[in-house]
């Protein structure tokens, strides 16, 4: 179906401009379901950098800004009779983005797919009063009103039935690996009868919300710009909402509108509630929910829950789930019964490791502060490299003579030093905290240009212990190391 917007259409050289259709009206949010608009451009602006992108507001708009949580819409502009040539084939742009700037919905437009375009003509196709055609990216549209339509069903059951608020919601891409998962948080201590988030509840939330999808309950919405506004339901919201209408908006008195979810005859209505995105005609569309069995704790008592809806979102994130199972039972040589137990006993296996590990590091650090360091040779400093020491090196071996040099009680700063990870040279000054202390570390920081660390503070008489670290090393920088540490 294509629209055409209700103002006049006006030449290029018309001395009154359209009507800017103001968000909370857009002809998106009053036809969802459409795909595509014809309409008018009423001002262009290019952009501050790049001559291939300009900002373009339209009498009116098929495609949803940003705003409710809801991502904005992409689909692509098309001017079919250009200003600078009538006989020129339709040139169409992509729509990258679309803004609210206070009431009004600002379209980013990309020009870098249209070839014959030069930098400077990209605001002159666009001209105020050129007729244009808006098509929505569908999919993407249609995902966004299934995610938010969505959110909107769980968030009413899970007010009703534990009591817990919806404090906010984040859309989640359908491009991330997995599908792509949503989230709502949840605040269960805002109602006396809130009772906490479990992951049983959880699992009720979602059969419940299951169940109002397979019952097809309507969809509607009204707005304070209609006549029979109340036709549908209540006015007044039936659950809390954390958030409140952005101020510019408030004061623009802009057209509220409410969703409404209520059964055929109107005799029930589970949800009403403020809302400015787009939606789908009912709980039917969302054709399935899907809730991960996983519970996020954020700010005290409030919990994070992940959900999707949606058949096509449900079958990447089951197909992604089932390579990632297949992989996994290759590299364990098993099936996913046995997955907890192989992976338990692999984790077992891995500490026991790290501590045996830590023990020998902590071994051949004591042994080597005893034959190359002590106070009594006056020797203090000590480079090391992979072959000097016999293994490889890294910043725990170094930590550890610290740490042997400590339980000595030093009276003097020892310098240690080492190359680690190929290109990564680590330095750890140790001994009383003092004025030879801070020389010390100035004295590196100067060499050691870069070179990030910390430490070295601590009260008077006691032993720390100053790290630092850069990579990648030059051989330039490692020379002036060897030569301060020689």
């Amino acid at each position: 179906m294509t629209a055409t917007t209700s103002s006049s259409t006006p030449s290029p050289s018309a001395t009154a401009a359209p009507t800017v259709v103001p968000v909370g009206a857009l002809y998106c949010q009053r036809h969802p379901f459409d795909r595509t608009l014809s309409t008018i451009i009423v001002s262009v602006e290019p952009h501050p950098k790049d001559a291939s992108i300009a900002f373009v507001t339209t009498a009116d708009t098929v495609l949803f800004p940003l705003g409710g949580g809801q991502p904005a819409d992409r689909g692509t502009l098309t001017v079919h009779a250009p200003n600078s040539s009538a006989a020129q084939e339709p040139l169409i742009f992509q729509v990258t983005d679309v803004q609210r700037k206070g009431t009004t919905a600002i379209h980013t437009i990309q020009a870098n797919n249209v070839s014959s375009l030069s930098s400077s003509s990209l605001v002159d196709m666009l001209q105020p009063g050129t007729q244009v055609q808006l098509d929505v990216d569908w999919p993407r549209r249609w995902d966004a009103m299934q995610q938010h339509s969505g959110q909107h069903l769980l968030s009413a059951v899970a007010e009703q039935l534990f009591g817990w608020r919806t404090a906010s919601w984040a859309f989640g891409s359908r491009d991330e690996a997995g599908g792509g998962w949503s989230s709502v948080e949840f605040a269960p201590d805002f109602s006396p009868t809130a009772v906490p988030v479990t992951l049983e509840r959880v699992r009720e939330l979602e059969d419940k919300v299951a169940e109002y999808i397979e019952q097809g309950l309507v969809i509607s919405v009204t707005s304070t710009a209609d006549s029979d506004s109340g036709s549908a339901g209540p006015t007044q919201p039936t659950r809390t909402s954390a958030k409140t209408l952005p101020t510019d908006l408030a004061q623009a008195a802009v057209p509220i509108r409410t969703v409404h979810i209520h059964t055929h005859d109107k005799s029930h209505t589970l949800d009403a509630n403020p809302c400015c995105g787009t939606h789908v005609r009912s709980t039917a569309q969302l054709g399935t929910v899907l809730l991960r069995p996983a519970i996020e704790r954020v700010r005290g008592t409030n919990a994070r829950v992940y959900f999707t809806f949606g058949s096509a979102r449900v079958r990447a994130i089951a197909g992604e789930s089932l390579a990632r199972e297949i992989k996994l039972g290759c590299v364990l040589s098993c099936g996913p019964k046995e997955f907890d137990d192989k992976i338990t006993k692999l984790v077992d296996v891995g500490k026991a490791d790290r501590k045996r590990g830590k023990a020998l590091v902590d071994a051949l650090a004591f042994a080597l502060v005893k034959s190359h360091l002590s106070e009594s040779s006056g020797n203090t400093r000590y480079h090391a490299t992979t072959d000097d020491v016999g293994v490889d090196m890294d910043m725990d071996l170094l930590l550890a003579m610290a740490t042997a040099l400590k339980l000595q009680q030093v009276a003097r700063v020892y310098t240690l030093s080492g190359v680690f990870a190929g290109d990564t040279l680590g330095i750890v000054l140790v001994g009383p905290v003092g004025q030879e202390m801070n020389d010390k570390i100035a004295q590196v920081t100067s060499t050691v240009e870069g070179m990030r660390g910390g430490g070295g503070k601590g009260k008077p008489g006691t032993v720390s212990v100053w790290q630092g670290r850069l990579s990648p090393v030059s051989k330039q920088v490692l020379d002036k190391v060897k030569e301060l540490f020689a």
